[in-house]
């Protein structure tokens, strides 16, 4: 998700990264739907983009870029659980 947010490119459409995140939830939200009508009973979401707080490369390039990985990683925690939770009951 942090490759999805080009600071001067993204915010000229989605002014935080929360507004991406919720219309990225909206579209995951269709697609499920569309699978669960097709008869779909299981659905897999993967976070691979949370494994780059590890990586000690993209953790650099993060600080490089102004952000602090620490705090970035809670706030994305804090952003996401909520929506895939919520997703969840709506189902």
């Amino acid at each position: 998700m942090l490759a999805s947010y080009k600071a001067g490119i993204t915010e000229k459409f989605y002014p935080t990264h929360a507004d991406l995140l919720k219309d990225l939830a909206e579209i995951a939200r269709d697609e499920v739907e569309w699978l669960v009508s097709e008869g779909v009973n299981y659905i897999q979401f993967d976070a691979p983009y949370y494994s780059h707080y590890l990586d000690p490369r993209q953790r650099q390039q993060m600080k490089q870029a102004g952000l602090d990985p620490i705090r970035n990683s809670r706030t994305r925690l804090r952003e996401t659980t909520p929506r895939w939770k919520a997703f969840r009951a709506e189902a």
